[in-house]
C-alpha cells in the first residue's frame, strides 16, 4: 500500500510539474488565477549613471516570513535560519543566472564569496540594514549595488500539501504562500536608488530558489537596466 501511494504521488508530481512548464512557456493561468501585475520604477536620469558603472554587487537578499503564527509550531529560532540560508540562496540563484547570461549585461559582477567575505570582515554582513547603499559599496568597491528583499507568507508546508491533493485531488491545495519579491539598484557615489522592480508571487511545492529567481527576471529581463 505505501509503494503504491509513493508510486501515485511521485507520478502527480511529475505531471504537476510538467503542467507547470507547460502554463509558463504559453503564458497560461493555472487554476483560474494569474499573478498581479509588477510595479517598477526607474530613475530620471538612471542612463546616464549606469553608463559609468563597470562591476555590481549583489547582496543577499533581506528575507522574512510574514506570517510567523502559521508555521506550524516552527520555532523562531529555526525561523532566523531559514530566513539566513534562504537569504544566501536567493543572492547566489540571482548571481548565477546573471553570470550564465553575462554576455547580455553592460556591467561585470563580483563575486559572491568575495561579497560576503569582505562584508564579515567589515562585521557588516549581520547587520547590513544598518549600513546605507553608499557604504556598502564604498567596502565592496562597485560602482552599483543589487539587493533583494523576499517576504513570504507560509500558509503550508510541502508534505502537508501534498497529503492535501492525494486526499481531496485538488490542486489549489499545493499553493504554500504568497511571496512579494523586491529587487532594486542603487548608484555607490551617493546611495542613490536608481532602478525597482516589485511583483507579488504565488507559489507551490515545486518551486525552488532557482525557478523563483528565473520566473522574477523573466518578468524583468526588457527593462532591467544592465540589460545591452
Amino acid at each position: 500500500m505505501r509503494k503504491k501511494l509513493f508510486l501515485n504521488a511521485n507520478k502527480l508530481l511529475l505531471f504537476l510539474f510538467s503542467l507547470c512548464l507547460f502554463a509558463q512557456e504559453n503564458k497560461f493561468e493555472i487554476l483560474g488565477r494569474s499573478e498581479p501585475k509588477k510595479q517598477v520604477f526607474t530613475s530620471e536620469n538612471i542612463k546616464e549613471i549606469i553608463s559609468n558603472h563597470k562591476l555590481v554587487a549583489i547582496l543577499p537578499f533581506k528575507v522574512s516570513f510574514t506570517n510567523k503564527t502559521n508555521l506550524n509550531n516552527t520555532s523562531l529560532e529555526e525561523i532566523k535560519k531559514t530566513e539566513d540560508i534562504l537569504s544566501k540562496n536567493l543572492q547566489s540563484s540571482l548571481n548565477n543566472y546573471l553570470l550564465s547570461k553575462k554576455s547580455n549585461y553592460s556591467v561585470s559582477f563580483l563575486e559572491v564569496d568575495k561579497i560576503n567575505l569582505l562584508l564579515k570582515n567589515n562585521k557588516m554582513f549581520d547587520n547590513i540594514e544598518d549600513y546605507s547603499k553608499e557604504e556598502i559599496a564604498k567596502v565592496l568597491k562597485v560602482d552599483g549595488v543589487i539587493s533583494g528583499e523576499f517576504y513570504k507568507e507560509k500558509l503550508q508546508s510541502n508534505l502537508s500539501a501534498i497529503a492535501s491533493i492525494l486526499i481531496t485531488k485538488d490542486s489549489s491545495f499545493s499553493k504554500t504562500g504568497n511571496g512579494k519579491i523586491i529587487l532594486s539598484i542603487h548608484d555607490s557615489s551617493k546611495g542613490e536608488l536608481l532602478w525597482q522592480f516589485s511583483k507579488l508571487m504565488e507559489e507551490d511545492f515545486l518551486s525552488s530558489n532557482d525557478r523563483l529567481i528565473d520566473r522574477m527576471m523573466r518578468k524583468v529581463s526588457r527593462n532591467f537596466p544592465y540589460k545591452k
